[in-house]
């Protein structure tokens, strides 16, 4: 058994120096496995051995974005055993890694961060709707909360990146072609968040009627 945990936390340390500049949107055992805990275990251990501020908040939001893929595929199977806790598990992690985020004090790190809070939170809404969709009737409301809190991670992420555009609109050195481009890009950045706020208003909305 100890030479079993070497090696894990060994294959551990190799996927942390080797962190990818994207977050992985994927689920990994489900609850219902006996293997589950160790699952758990390396999350844990994976968070231990990072240090860089950008890599570990990253890390939360991997780990936050894993347990509503789980929750995903135990719906499917009819299995709701678990929601309560992953739906849980799910709002702390991404409160810790939007925490961990706003710390995040070099520019082009918390913009690179911010961009993988929106990447995930768009997903994060696109999975839960297709859990609302399984869920018995008495799950449906704290789906709905669900998905409202990935749609106000999304947009906070998004004001965070027009604050630093205008920080760049603001630097003297920034030239009034570059100025232009900036403001288009927010303007592109707005569109996106009303087109995700819509969606959720939608689902939520939907949702309500259907019953």
């Amino acid at each position: 058994m100890k030479k079993l945990l070497v090696l894990l936390i060994s294959l551990v340390m190799i996927n942390s120096v080797f962190a990818q500049s994207e977050v992985k949107l994927e689920a990994g055992l489900k609850p219902d496995s006996p293997f589950y805990f160790l699952d758990k275990f390396i999350e844990q251990v994976q968070l231990a051995f990072t240090r860089d501020e950008v890599k570990k908040a990253q890390l939360y939001l991997e780990i936050a974005s894993e347990r509503l893929e789980e929750l995903k595929e135990l719906n499917e199977e009819e299995n709701d055993e678990f929601n309560e806790d992953l739906e849980e598990e799910f709002e702390k992690d991404l409160n810790i890694a939007e925490n961990l985020g706003n710390d995040i004090r070099e520019l082009a790190k918390k913009k690179e961060f911010d961009n993988l809070v929106i990447q995930a939170t768009s997903h994060h809404i696109e999975v839960l709707e297709k859990v609302l969709e399984k869920v018995p009737k008495k799950a449906k409301d704290a789906i709905k909360k669900v998905i409202e809190r990935s749609e106000r991670g999304h947009e906070r992420a998004i004001e965070d990146i027009k604050k630093a555009l205008d920080e760049e609109i603001e630097d003297k050195d920034t030239t009034k072609e570059e100025k232009e481009k900036i403001e288009e890009e927010k303007e592109k950045w707005d569109d996106i968040k009303e087109k995700v706020k819509e969606k959720s208003k939608k689902l939520v909305l939907n949702d309500k009627d259907e019953e």
